[in-house]
């Protein structure tokens, strides 16, 4: 192997190597060993021309990545870079599967180079042009180098290996979007942790009654006639749900001192309709249209379905209008069927309905 020889004294001498670092990382220097002798830059350099000597070209992309890494971790070592408050980022990194109290995990050069804002107030941060030895990487490698948040070291380096950037790309989306979904998943636990259920109290009532109101304007625009929908009348309402919580099961959800939703159930047959088989209603479910889907629905149906389960109930049903597809989704995942329809009368007009029936028998409840 021949021996290229360069010699760097002064700052041009510097520059003029930067610039040829793209035609000394091609394949006709594949056979050539570099040296330089230099007394300027060592510590950008010498990484720079290890680098060169390296011609197996994954164990090239690994050094150039893990001493990138390596010099930014070495400028901030003795600073708390990502500043975490009460253990928590509030920066992009909340968006991370890998996020800890301690800081980041994932030796992920991406996050490293700290396009975060939160950071950037903080500190004269390195930033991609500042690291030469980025240089050496191919146009498709330093693309991903500067998009591939969110990830570890070791699936950030299977992009960089492979030469295709459409795969990459997919690679890097789908990562993403699973992330995304997982830190989803963990969101709603955490909310449902927080979500209290308990007997409806008179205090209540202007709330829930404010939540139904909201609910029925949001959910059933374009189903039930606007006119109808514009004569709900809150104190009208509030008198009769007065009357309501003293004879029917009422239970609340909330959120700190919040009433973010409530159901109203029962188990009395004259109330049900008389459809057979059937032994127990959940008559009402409404959750309030800015807390939905953070698992409050949820918590209700399965807190009305163990108080059944103990009054050893088995068949509930509950009705939703045909057209209110938001509606029968929900039922449908939480295990119910679609086993009866009828009509149901708002405002002078009727409206198809149908009945979920749900088999209180199951041993788990979705």
């Amino acid at each position: 192997m021949k021996t290229k020889e360069i010699s760097i004294k002064t700052e041009q001498d510097y520059k003029k190597f930067i610039k040829r670092l793209n035609l000394y990382k091609r394949i006709f220097y594949y056979n050539r060993y570099f040296e330089v002798n230099t007394a300027i830059h060592q510590n950008e350099i010498k990484p720079m021309v290890t680098a060169l000597n390296i011609k197996h070209r994954k164990d090239r992309i690994r050094y150039i990545y893990d001493s990138s890494c390596h010099l930014i971790d070495k400028k901030y070592e003795r600073c708390d870079t990502c500043g975490f408050v009460n253990n928590k980022c509030n920066g992009c990194c909340r968006r991370c599967l890998y996020q800890t109290p301690n800081g980041c995990r994932t030796k992920n050069l991406t996050c490293k180079l700290f396009d975060c804002s939160e950071v950037r107030e903080r500190y004269d941060v390195v930033q991609y042009r500042d690291l030469n030895i980025l240089k050496l990487f191919s146009l498709k490698n330093r693309i991903i180098i500067q998009s591939d948040y969110f990830s570890s070291r070791e699936d950030v380096l299977k992009d960089l290996y492979s030469y295709s950037i459409l795969y990459s790309g997919i690679r890097i989306i789908y990562r993403f979007i699973k992330t995304q979904i997982i830190l989803g998943k963990r969101k709603r636990r955490k909310d449902m942790q927080k979500i209290i259920i308990r007997p409806i109290e008179r205090q209540d009532i202007p709330a829930i009654v404010d939540i139904q109101i909201s609910g029925w304007k949001t959910a059933y625009k374009g189903i039930i006639a606007d006119d109808f929908l514009a004569s709900m009348n809150r104190e009208e309402r509030i008198a009769k749900r007065e009357k309501d919580i003293s004879e029917k099961d009422f239970i609340v959800a909330t959120i700190g001192d919040e009433v973010v939703g409530f159901s109203r159930y029962t188990d009395y047959p004259d109330q049900i309709g008389g459809f057979p088989g059937i032994d127990c209603e959940l008559c009402a479910l409404y959750v309030k249209p800015d807390q939905k889907y953070h698992g409050i629905g949820t918590k209700l149906v399965q807190s009305v379905m163990n108080e059944f389960q103990k009054k050893h109930k088995t068949r509930m049903i509950i009705w939703c209008l045909k057209e209110n597809e938001p509606a029968k989704t929900f039922y449908h995942k939480m295990g119910g069927i679609i086993s009866k329809e009828k009509k149901t009368d708002f405002g002078g007009r009727l409206y198809d309905e149908v009945g979920f029936v749900f088999d209180l028998n199951r041993k788990e409840i979705v």
